[in-house]
């Protein structure tokens, strides 16, 4: 069975760090999103990787439907699945 994955929606800070952190130490594919902050979330990216966790980083605005897109098939080319999205 593949690795399981999940993106979570506005991880750069606050609950959604939380999240990914918790998924990546429990060995998940981890998927950041963010709008604003994304030097934060390349932060939190780089902390995830030094763990040794697989995480990709897609930037975009939920409110658009065209970057919902671009996010959504960045993350199926790097893990090829998503299990959950948070």
């Amino acid at each position: 069975m593949s690795k399981r994955t999940v993106l979570i929606t506005g991880s750069s800070r606050g609950i959604g760090a939380a999240a990914a952190r918790r998924f990546a130490q429990e060995g998940w594919g981890v998927g950041l999103h963010c709008h604003t902050d994304l030097a934060r979330a390349q932060t939190l990216a780089q902390e995830l990787r030094a763990l040794g966790g697989q995480v990709g980083l897609y930037p975009g605005d939920v409110a658009e439907r065209a970057q919902v897109d671009q996010v959504m098939e960045g993350f199926l080319q790097d893990f090829g699945h998503l299990d959950v999205l948070v």
